[in-house]
């Protein structure tokens, strides 16, 4: 009995100590996505999460010229699902549609990490390769243009998490 006791006081310790520690804590972000284009349709299309619970709808988001889209994203920062302290990131293919021109691509992508592991939580949109697209790009109410001329669109916020 007494080892059962031992055991016990042991997991409500390591228990309460997951909790407080933000084991199974998650992050919202409010995500914007803008098509700053007179007469093109642009297309986004999640294909891949990482560490992240809910990154929004697997359907395609379709944006005629001028208009734009805000949507919720949840990351996964559970000890459990192997994401506590980890890079969460958002992938989408994006689809560049303009009359009479040929369809142009490229690849977005979401990240908070934290880039020094003792430093500050950084939440931010990369493309990867060249991006010419005229998109406008927000996280918590911050723009950021894609404009393909680097790697990183913008650091748009910081948080401590």
């Amino acid at each position: 009995m007494k080892l059962f006791k031992k055991y016990l006081v042991y997991s409500v310790s390591l228990s309460t100590m997951f909790i407080v520690n933000g084991a199974f804590a998650s992050a919202y972000y409010e995500v914007g996505f803008g098509n700053k284009s007179n007469d093109a349709i642009v297309t986004f299309q999640n294909v891949g999460t990482f560490c992240m619970y809910d990154g929004g709808s697997s359907d395609p988001i379709i944006l005629s010229p001028h208009k734009s889209t805000i949507f919720k994203i949840e990351d996964d920062d559970n000890v459990f699902d192997g994401c506590l302290n980890r890079d969460k990131v958002e992938t989408w293919n994006v689809q560049y549609t303009k009359p009479n021109a040929a369809t142009e691509f490229c690849q977005i992508k979401f990240t908070h990490d934290r880039p020094d592991f003792t430093g500050p939580w950084v939440t931010y949109f990369a493309t990867v390769g060249n991006c010419s697209i005229p998109l406008t790009l927000a996280c918590n109410g911050y723009e950021s243009a894609c404009n393909g001329e680097e790697d990183i669109i913008s650091v748009v916020a910081y948080t401590n998490k």
